[in-house]
């Protein structure tokens, strides 16, 4: 028999695979072993987050936290679910407890261990991004202060810093924050664009251009960022630039576009090695696009490449080779990313092949939720329940 430790190294691999449902299971056969196992009862709840059942998580967070009420790592996983969930000030809580729970060990910072430090200063970051989506900007601003002191080499607290000063219209003290953060990386993407958007506040677009001159270089394939260029060069009434910078990003998103329509049209006739040659052309003019490593992937185990497959869907959320999972796993990321009108176009791709998916009326009803869309939400939701899921009645409940 395997001891706790044994179930949960191998939910850990299975969780790094990507592999969520094994590594649910490993984490419970642990707990099995083991029901008084904080770290595995954590685990599983972040296991059940990645395939979107976030109030399930929730409860195996807050029974991890029976166990330790000072298990900071839990906390942090509770409140990050909350965030997604758009709830805030709930998620502003969970931090709060966090904070307090450990505030001992936090004090002085000196002695605190490096890690430690790290977490703490992680839920500084965690309670300030919720603090300024509720707009509390000059609070959010304490917190990421917070987490500088706890850990200067820290590069997020500096970016998220600065994206709150800028909106309470700091754009220079903005744009000092976006400068230290990439001091620390200078890969730091966000960073670039952040501080490019102060400057253009400032009405420096030189320096502006500067920027996504370096975010391009950084990521020569994004469509978007040679339209922001393109905005910025007219600015400076470099009008041949920007038609120029508009016609590369005409030419990537084009290259895209009529690479997955080609593609679709050889799936249906049969030819899945053309598509799959299709999707790569869509993948190397958009290297942004989880739609065309999906649905390469896809193709590929057609056609008896099953490395390969694994390969392309790893690149996007699973390693399932069935077309509808991955667009669930796409719409799950697009849903991660707040894009909830794309996450909706992809539920419904799911719901045409499987009209009894349970997660998918719920995660549908929490994306139109969030579009402002109260009764399609309702619908989506009544119908889940219909299906016996207990989260979704949960959230009416909650919400009535």
């Amino acid at each position: 028999m395997k001891t706790a430790e044994e179930f949960i190294n191998d939910g850990l691999e299975k969780h790094k695979e990507g592999n969520f449902l094994d590594s649910i299971a490993k984490f419970s056969c642990a707990i099995d072993v083991d029901p008084k196992n904080a770290k595995a009862y954590n685990l599983l709840g972040y296991s059940k987050n990645k395939i979107g059942s976030y109030f399930y998580a929730i409860q195996d967070f807050d029974k991890a936290l029976h166990i330790d009420d000072t298990f900071i790592e839990a906390y942090l996983n509770k409140a990050f679910v909350k965030q997604k969930l758009g709830l805030h000030q709930l998620a502003i809580d969970t931090y709060s407890i966090a904070l307090e729970k450990n505030k001992n060990k936090a004090s002085p910072y000196s002695v605190f261990k490096s890690e430690d430090k790290m977490l703490m200063a992680s839920a500084y970051v965690g309670r300030g991004i919720s603090k300024e989506k509720l707009d509390v900007f000059s609070g959010s601003i304490e917190d990421h202060t917070e987490a500088i002191q706890l850990s200067p080499n820290y590069d997020e607290p500096y970016l998220f810093r600065g994206i709150s000063k800028g909106k309470k219209g700091e754009h220079q003290g903005a744009i000092l924050d976006f400068t230290k953060a990439l001091e620390i990386n200078p890969t730091y993407k966000s960073a670039y664009f952040f501080r490019s958007n102060s400057k253009k506040d400032l009405n420096d677009f030189s320096g502006a251009l500067e920027d996504l001159s370096k975010l391009i270089e950084l990521e020569p394939t994004r469509s978007d960022f040679y339209s922001f260029r393109a905005h910025t060069k007219s600015q400076l009434e470099d009008f041949v630039g920007a038609i120029s910078d508009l016609e590369k990003a005409t030419e990537l998103q084009s290259i895209y576009l009529y690479s997955l329509a080609a593609a679709r049209l050889k799936e249906q006739l049969g030819d899945h090695e053309g598509a799959t040659e299709c999707y790569a052309q869509g993948i190397k003019s958009n290297v942004q696009s989880r739609m065309s490593y999906s649905s390469r992937g896809y193709l590929k185990s057609h056609i008896g490449n099953h490395l390969g497959d694994i390969e392309d869907n790893e690149r996007t959320i699973g390693i399932e080779r069935q077309y509808s999972k991955s667009m669930y796993n796409i719409a799950s990321t697009d849903f991660d990313v707040e894009d909830f009108k794309n996450a909706v176009k992809c539920y419904n791709k799911v719901l045409e092949s499987d009209p009894n998916h349970v997660p998918i009326y719920f995660h549908r009803g929490l994306a139109k939720y969030y579009l402002n869309q109260p009764e399609e939400a309702i619908i989506d939701f009544e119908k889940a329940v219909e299906l016996g899921d207990e989260e979704s009645a949960e959230f009416l409940k909650d919400h009535a």
